[in-house]
């Protein structure tokens, strides 16, 4: 079964490309607007929060909810640029049963 991606959904290597592109802080609503991305501004919210407990964006220390790529998160693009590109894999990856071939 192949998964088709949807307009506006944004690869984790195409978030954090963008993220290195612009080497600076980004509040989650500018990166919607900029992005065109369609996800629900309480869903951006949420995907920010969880890339910054993974280590690959750091919150600002200033007040405003903002976030840039870390060290760690440059890392895990270099990773993510070495494997095959796959244009059909959306943000969240489909879950693996135990059942299932993959």
């Amino acid at each position: 079964m192949t998964c088709e991606k949807s307009p506006g959904t944004m690869t984790k290597r195409e978030i954090l490309d963008f993220f290195a592109q612009t080497g600076r802080f980004l509040t989650p609503d500018e990166l919607r607007v900029r992005l065109h991305w369609r996800l629900d501004r309480r869903s951006a919210y949420s995907y920010l929060q969880r890339l910054a407990r993974q280590g690959l964006l750091e919150r600002a220390q200033w007040g405003r909810l903002a976030y840039r790529l870390t060290r760690r998160g440059h890392a895990r693009l270099e990773y993510l640029r070495t494997k095959e590109p796959n244009v059909h894999s959306p943000i969240r990856a489909r879950a693996h049963f135990p059942w299932e071939r993959r």
